[in-house]
């Protein structure tokens, strides 16, 4: 029987095995390497966060994909939502039931507190979990309009989406204080003829006389808000080579210097007030300030028709 012997060609070792021969034609034209870029994860925007937050409780935390504390806050506005829907649907059988329980009505206000709070609170924590997220540093926006669209909705939004929280927080909590005193604004004159006994009406006309104080200085820093989220976004603008480089919003002015007034802004504020109440002759404000000082009276109020009758002998002069 003979010996099958195989032998083996000392060749080039790219010469001992073809893989283009074994392979079957068809399949050697079908293989291709496939380049698949490796892209970077999308990183979320602060400036989204926060404004999906500012609108809807939690919306900016689900963007986030941080879904346990979105379902916390979109609950949460759920539940005033259904509170506030109630009272307006059967506000006459909630204040007869609290127009002799001063304890109520206490309760009521410090929910609506916490409401407030919990609103702006939902979009900061919002806007700081993004930032954190952030691989380089969150300049803000580099459009004007932007910012001071916002900050004339909400004092501090504006601030927000040019990057600079801190003064954000710092107008967002004046935002908070005027919607407040809109609200007892409204509610007021319908809630003061329930109010039967005394204790209830001085503590509503204490909280009136707080709020009407705090509206000027409201009013004032709202226009600063628009003012300042204008003008730091042109800061950012003309220093946005210095800005990108040092990794944070920078600004000319220091921040004490930002958060007080222009002139320019006080005095085209005061001029917009003067020339307004120019159009409105003193016999107007005489006639409907008489009307309030005879419903608060009628109310038995005590500290506010002295206030107004004040008012009305200075414009008498």
């Amino acid at each position: 029987m003979k010996k099958k012997v195989w032998m083996l060609d000392d060749g080039e070792p790219s010469s001992w095995l073809d893989f283009e021969s074994i392979l079957v034609p068809e399949a050697a034209e079908s293989i291709q390497v496939i380049n698949t870029p490796v892209t970077k994860k999308q990183e979320k925007s602060p400036v989204t966060a926060f404004s999906l937050s500012l609108l809807v409780w939690g919306s900016g935390h689900f963007y986030l994909e941080k879904n346990r504390p979105g379902y916390i806050y979109l609950s949460l506005m759920g539940l005033y939502f259904i509170m506030g829907t109630a009272l307006i649907l059967f506000h006459q059988e909630f204040a007869l039931f609290a127009a002799e329980r001063l304890h109520v009505l206490l309760v009521g206000g410090v929910l609506v507190v916490l409401g407030l709070l919990i609103w702006g609170s939902n979009a900061v924590d919002a806007y700081y979990r993004a930032k954190r997220l952030q691989s380089t540093p969150f300049l803000g926006l580099e459009q004007k309009r932007w910012p001071v669209c916002a900050s004339l909705l909400v004092p501090g939004w504006g601030q927000f989406l040019n990057s600079q929280p801190k003064k954000g927080i710092f107008f967002l909590s004046f935002a908070l204080v005027g919607y407040l005193a809109l609200l007892i604004l409204t509610i007021a004159r319908p809630i003061l003829p329930l109010l039967v006994t005394e204790p209830l009406r001085n503590g509503y006309e204490v909280a009136l006389i707080i709020t009407l104080v705090a509206i000027p200085p409201v009013l004032l820093f709202w226009v600063l808000a628009v003012n300042d989220a204008y003008r730091s976004c042109e800061d950012f603008l003309h220093n946005k080579r210095l800005s990108v480089s040092a990794g944070r919003r920078l600004s000319s002015r220091n921040v004490l210097v930002d958060l007080t007034p222009s002139c320019s802004a006080v005095l085209g504020f005061m001029l917009a007030i003067s020339l307004g109440m120019q159009f409105l002759p003193r016999e107007y404000y005489s006639q409907y300030l008489t009307q309030i000082k005879g419903e608060l009276l009628a109310n038995k109020l005590i500290i506010l028709p002295e206030l107004v009758g004040r008012v009305l002998a200075l414009l008498s002069q």
